[in-house]
């Protein structure tokens, strides 16, 4: 039978964490499915733990770049190596939620890009923090088709956070071919978001995206590698290089990057977010990781209703205002966990 689905995962260093991503797939996995791993080069014992794997399942293919390529390579060579007619990109740290593979395989075919929701769990997946974090604002199984320029339009207006716009790789199936298609921006190589915008170009390619609007993988949070290997500071630039990605590929639309960036702001340009982030970055990397964040922000942020005065706040307020903040952050995340324990969710990111 022909591989209709390949479960591509890139992964770095992350043994300790693969095993239960191989678990999660195996376990519902038929005869059109297959797993793919691109390690980038692992010093752990990756190789090993993969090549036990095979000896129990044998549709898992394993490929190991002789030097690291970084992560954005990394992510293009693991559906590069694909056979699937479809490729779900899988964090080698995240989990396919019980019954995903049979709700995915009879949705394939309508779609060049499917959207799935996700479950937050605790860092050692024993816990679930949100049992359904949407990523979109429409109906499950809404459908944009790219070619037409309102339906376009209509999915960023929908879309809810930064993960709306493909930043959480496990959340993504796409056509191997209509992926393999477009051809790669040097500009964007390095951003850390190459899957996100090799999605951006195949809607501007006129790709069908299809909202499934369930939670059918599980995100392991508190585990941001890429956090680990650039610090707070490089992490958070990371992020607020979004704008840049979508003006790139949506050049002739710019009314299309301009709701990213809106929505880029709302969850990293509210003044509580901004100045938290002053305090972690001065504290983690110095008085000049302020200043890189206030360079962004002026890059990104200038022409946003609200942006003087929140900078004139963010100079003005000294370390010791920023240290309340934490106080009454804490007091927050307190409540928060309190409402989590008597039913009410919490929100979580790891992008």
């Amino acid at each position: 039978m022909s591989i209709k689905l390949s479960i591509c995962i890139p992964t770095y260093n992350r043994a300790a964490f693969l095993g239960e991503a191989l678990d999660s797939v195996i376990r519902q996995s038929t005869d059109e499915v297959e797993i793919v791993v691109s390690d980038n080069a692992s010093t752990d014992n990756t190789e090993a733990l993969v090549r036990e794997y095979q000896a129990r399942f044998a549709r898992i293919r394993y490929h190991k770049n002789p030097e690291n390529l970084g992560s954005d390579r990394n992510f293009l060579k693991v559906v590069e190596l694909g056979e699937g007619e479809y490729c779900w990109l899988l964090g080698s740290d995240d989990a396919l939620a019980d019954g995903a593979i049979a709700a995915m395989l009879p949705l394939l075919g309508d779609a060049d890009v499917y959207l799935m929701d996700r479950t937050n769990m605790s860092f050692a997946m024993d816990q679930i923090l949100v049992a359904h974090e949407r990523f979109l604002g429409a109906p499950p199984g809404t459908t944009y088709d790219c070619r037409n320029l309102v339906e376009l339009s209509n999915y960023f207006r929908d879309a809810l956070h930064i993960g709306s716009f493909f930043s959480f790789m496990s959340a993504l199936v796409v056509r191997r071919s209509v992926w393999q298609a477009q051809p790669i921006i040097d500009e964007l190589m390095g951003s850390a978001w190459i899957h996100a915008v090799r999605v951006f170009q195949m809607m501007q390619a006129g790709a069908r995206v299809h909202y499934i609007g369930r939670p059918l993988v599980l995100n392991r949070t508190g585990n941001d590698s890429l956090h680990a290997a650039v610090g707070f500071t490089r992490r958070r630039l990371v992020d607020l290089d979004y704008p840049r990605l979508a003006r790139t590929v949506f050049v002739d639309h710019p009314e299309l990057a301009n709701e990213v960036t809106k929505i880029v702001a709302q969850q990293f340009f509210s003044l509580r977010v901004m100045l938290s982030h002053k305090r972690t970055a001065i504290e983690a990397d110095g008085p000049a990781a302020a200043q890189r964040l206030a360079a962004i922000y002026q890059q990104e942020f200038s022409r946003l209703p609200g942006y003087r005065i929140k900078m004139v706040l963010w100079n003005a307020l000294p370390m010791m205002a920023l240290e309340g903040m934490r106080f009454l952050s804490r007091r927050t995340l307190t409540r928060r966990n309190v409402g989590e324990a008597n039913g009410d969710s919490i929100e979580t990111r790891k992008c």
